[in-house]
């Protein structure tokens, strides 16, 4: 079905168009354009709002998603206010932009004018060459993936008026070095700044409480963050991977510590947790290969699976008596880590707990153990002397397997062990009931 409807042009004439359901924006726009050749750009470039029974079109969306009825009004409505650029003929609309560039002549600079309110989803996304944004003071909301994948973008102000950054707001940015968040910011998004690789200094300021899901995750030229003490959560992947990462401060407002939270932060040497953390998440500082001491403080309950997994570097340990709950591969591949004291309040070491700590020489556990689990210390291939206390009930697969320096006590009679659980050890010594 094909609809015929008549449009304003800036000169005053007016021509008839054929609309479609199947129509994109873009292609009513070139409609327009082979009526009315539009100049080459200069400061300001026209945009259009495109609007069918009251619904404002954006995007390269059909025109109706489910049709143009016959008696359908639609009006064009020219704007010359809305983005200001240098070589781009751009479609856009008051309160939207239709997601359309040209690649041969790319986007370099948009100002957002100070009536506007919203920057709808995708707006900008892909605009490769885009260098220079101004957003002001009168947009609140800025949708999801709105500048995503901006290549050239190197500096960012997000302005007062904004709350929340939404979801991939600026995810792909991959120039982007100077970010400044302003303090009306509360909660920053998942993967709103995710793959920002050249940002270097990074302040979080003391209005936002939520840094959410994979929000800076691939930040890999990150060096310098400052995470204000009103921050209450950091969610699962926030700072993975930001590999250029050297020192860290989980501030006091922090009571969890998600998931992968800084997971593959390879160059992070210097870290304090702060004494409200009562959950250290599952792979939470997995392959920080330089972190060589770690205090763990008396107030974390819970270290969970692989949370320390593959801390090469990782010499120095000390868990308090706190901790009820060491996961599985919770310091696997440990290898310089030389000393370690297992508290009282440990009943059970889990799978592969301790597995290839290569260096471990001296390890104390307690008579509050009741199991030593499959893989627990395989491989602790310096490990010296041991003896496992009567309150153990039973023994894994494997548990020392490969301790090829160890001398260990165990009560045979009391304690149940698995297959191969002191294979490769250099002796066994059964202890009297």
């Amino acid at each position: 079905m094909v609809t015929r409807v008549s449009a304003l042009l800036p000169s005053g004439e007016a021509i008839d168009l054929e609309v479609t359901p199947e129509m994109t924006g873009w292609e009513l726009k070139e409609q327009i354009k082979t009526r009315q050749p539009w100049d080459e750009p200069t400061s300001s470039t026209t945009g259009v709002e495109i609007i069918i029974d009251g619904m404002l079109l954006a995007g390269d969306e059909n025109c109706v998603d489910a049709g143009i009825a016959e008696d359908a009004v639609l009006s064009i409505v020219f704007k010359t206010n809305f983005v200001i650029c240098s070589n781009q003929d751009v479609v856009a609309s008051l309160g939207g932009v239709i997601d359309y560039y040209d690649p041969k002549e790319p986007l370099l600079a948009v100002e957002i004018p100070s009536d506007e309110t919203r920057i709808l989803e995708g707006a900008f996304a892909g605009c490769y060459a885009l260098a220079k944004l101004t957003i002001p003071d009168s947009v609140t909301h800025i949708g999801d993936r709105a500048f995503q994948e901006c290549d050239s973008l190197r500096s960012l102000t997000i302005p007062n008026s904004v709350t929340h950054i939404v979801e991939s707001a600026f995810s792909g940015c991959s120039s982007l070095k100077n970010l400044t968040i302003s303090d009306s910011v509360t909660h920053i998004e998942k993967s709103a700044f995710a793959g920002c690789s050249a940002l270097a200094n990074l302040h979080i300021p003391n209005s936002v409480i939520h840094i959410k899901s994979d929000a800076f995750a691939g930040c890999s030229s990150l060096e310098n963050l400052n995470i204000s003490d009103s921050v209450t959560l950091m969610g699962d992947g926030a700072f993975e991977y930001c590999t250029s990462l050297v020192s860290l401060t989980i501030p006091h407002s922090v009571t969890r510590i998600e998931n992968c939270a800084f997971s593959g932060c390879s160059s992070l040497a210097n870290l304090t947790i702060a004494g409200s953390v009562t959950r250290i998440g599952n792979s939470a500082f997995s392959s920080c290969e330089s972190l060589m001491t770690l205090t763990i403080p008396n107030t974390v309950a819970y270290i969970g699976d692989a949370a320390f997994e593959h801390c090469s570097g990782l010499v120095g340990l000390t868990i308090p008596d706190t901790v009820t709950y060491i996961g599985e591969r919770a310091f696997l591949n440990c290898t310089s880590l030389v000393s370690l004291t297992i508290p009282n309040s440990v009943t059970r070491i889990r799978h592969y707990a301790f597995w290839n700590c290569s260096s471990l020489v001296n390890l104390t556990i307690p008579d509050s153990l009741i199991g030593i689990e499959n893989a627990a210390f395989k491989n602790c291939s310096s490990l010296v002397s041991l003896t496992v206390p009567d309150s153990v009930t039973r023994i894994g697969d494997g548990a020392f397997q490969g301790c090829s320096s160890l001398v260990l006590r165990v009560s045979l009679s009391k304690t149940k062990s698995g297959r191969e659980a002191f294979a490769g050890c250099k002796d066994l010594i059964a202890k009297e009931s």
